[in-house]
This record gives C-alpha cells, structure tokens and sequence, in this order.
C-alpha cells in the first residue's frame, strides 16, 4: 500500500469480480447491492486518485462519516465517557496483573491465562496488509534473462497479438520469445502443465473476463513482457484445452449444473481439438473429476463431472 501501480489495479478488479461473481453463483437469490456494484469502478479511481497517500485515506473518512452519522439521541459525550471509564479500568487490572506481589496467589492461573490471551501487540500496520499476502502475490515476476527465452509458435503469436491488440491499444510490440514455465504458484496452489502434473493441469476457467466457466487441462505456460505507454508489462498467458460441452437438449437433463458454482457441471470426457489461449488470471482455480455415465439423467455417454475447488 505505499505504491501503487497498474498491475496491483487490475489485481484488485480481478479479485473483487471474482468475489462478486462467485457470490452470485453461491447464493442465486441474492442481488449485487450499490457499494459492491461501485467497487467494481473503484480501479477506475485509484488511476485517477493521484498520489497514494492522496487516497489511503479515503475508506477511514468514509467510515468516519458513517459513524458520525449515527443518531445520538442528542446525548453528546456518553460515548467518550464510556471508553475513558473502560481504559481506566484495563489499566487498574494491568497494574494488579503486572505486580504479583499484590494478589492472593490463588489468582496466579488467571494472570497466566490473562497475560497469554491480552499481551500482544495487535495493532495491524494496514499499510502492508492484505496485497504482502502469499495468496495474492503475482505471478509475472521477471526472473529470467534472454538465454532462457524460446520462440513462441506462430499460431499462438497471432492469437497472443491479438488478445494483446484488444486489452492493451497502447501496446507499441509483441516480441515473438517468451519464457516458457512448468508451474506457476498463486493462490498458494500450485499449477502445472499436463505433461507435468496431471491433476494439478486440470482447471477451471474463463474464454473472456467474468464469462461462463470451462473445463480444462493446461498445455503449456508462458511469461511474455511487451511495451505500453515507454513502459514493460510483463503478464504470464496459459495455452488451455477444453473439455467438449453437452448440447443443450442433454444439459438441460444436468441437475449440477443448476449450481455449477458448488455441485460443478457434466462435460463429454473427451478434449476439444481446438486450443485457447488465456491470460493466466482467467484461470479460477483446479478442478476434481470424477467420470460416469450419468444414465439416471438420460446421459448415455462417458462423461465428466468437473467440481471447482474455489469454495468460498
């Protein structure tokens, strides 16, 4: 929180869209209230904000407000009052619990218990909370040197400039070499290609931002940096195959997948010929499977079910 840049933006959109749309798949009746819809602008803001420091502040003045706000029924000073009365208190009892030699030694167990559960320092240094959390760490770090660089496949470099072309005008190239990984380690999980880990390649994910959720196994993995603005953005992309769909008639008959959010959805056990490529955030998390043929919903075909493991 003493920086800010636009990676850290669009990590922020990233997860609060991820929150929010999981929300709605876990609880369907529910409704997007106007401060979660706002959130989803507020990286919008933070690019506008200026500074940091001109904006760390802004949720305490928000909730500084709020509290203000409430009714006092005219009562002014009682809430003063009470905290000044319950400081000194805690502080009479810090005393007696400091100094043995002024209690019964009967109360000895309790000043134990009382100095393990109270003698702490809890203050949280909110400037380094929450984004210094492992789980939350990015996975573009740019740890290698032009030696370890490999050609990526045409194919794949015209679908990379074309994502590239479309999320970022301001890109002026789209070098060719990237840096090829076998795991990638994010949401303190680790994930592989299939020719590495079959279990850990199969995932979940999305074709476009906050769209429907696929099945899938990861093909390959790459790191690839490019120009914006006189800038270097560097942003991991994965190389997915996808499990084939039921046809609507036969997904209609999928009982999972009225809550795909928990209970996963059926797929053809069978790979789609065709291959996408992805931003790495547009992966949600892993996936178990589990393959029948799921006749007691008139399905007469192998299939796979696909459960996502990112349960709130």
């Amino acid at each position: 929180m003493y920086y800010l840049d636009e990676d850290l933006i669009k990590q922020y959109e990233y997860h609060m869209h991820a929150y929010l749309t999981s929300l709605l798949q876990l609880y369907p009746a529910t409704k997007i209230t106007p401060y979660q819809h706002m959130s989803l602008h507020f990286g919008d803001q933070l690019r506008n904000f200026g500074p940091v420091h001109a904006w760390r502040c802004f949720v305490y003045e928000r909730y500084n407000h709020l509290l203000q706000a409430i009714p006092t029924n005219q009562r002014f000073g009682d809430l003063e009052k009470t905290i000044f009365n319950k400081f000194c208190g805690a502080q009479y009892l810090q005393i007696l619990y400091k100094d043995n030699s002024l209690l019964p030694q009967d109360l000895l167990p309790l000043v134990e218990q009382f100095n393990k559960r109270f003698d702490k320092n809890l203050q949280p240094n909110v400037a380094l909370a929450s984004l210094d959390d492992d789980h939350f760490q990015l996975t573009d770090l740019n740890s290698w040197d032009e030696s370890q660089m490999t050609e990526l496949q045409p194919h794949y470099h015209d679908a990379l400039k074309t994502w590239i072309e479309k999320a970022d005008p301001d890109s002026t190239d789209c070098p060719s070499r990237v840096y090829f990984r076998t795991k990638i380690r994010r949401f303190a999980v680790d994930f592989k290609t299939y020719d590495i880990s079959r279990k850990d390649s199969h995932v979940s994910f999305q074709l476009d931002f906050g769209g429907g959720w696929h099945a899938g196994v990861i093909l390959q993995l790459f790191s690839h940096t490019q120009k914006s603005n006189g800038s270097s953005t560097t942003q991991t992309f994965a190389i997915v195959a996808a499990y084939k769909h039921l046809p609507s008639k036969q997904e209609d008959r999928d009982l999972y997948m009225k809550h795909s959010g928990i209970a996963g959805r059926l797929f053809y056990n069978k790979i789609e010929p065709d291959k996408y490529l992805i931003p790495f955030t547009y992966i949600n998390c892993h996936i178990a499977t589990h393959i029948s043929t799921p006749s007691h919903f008139q399905i007469h075909d192998d299939c796979l079910l696909a459960i996502p493991l990112n349960k709130v």
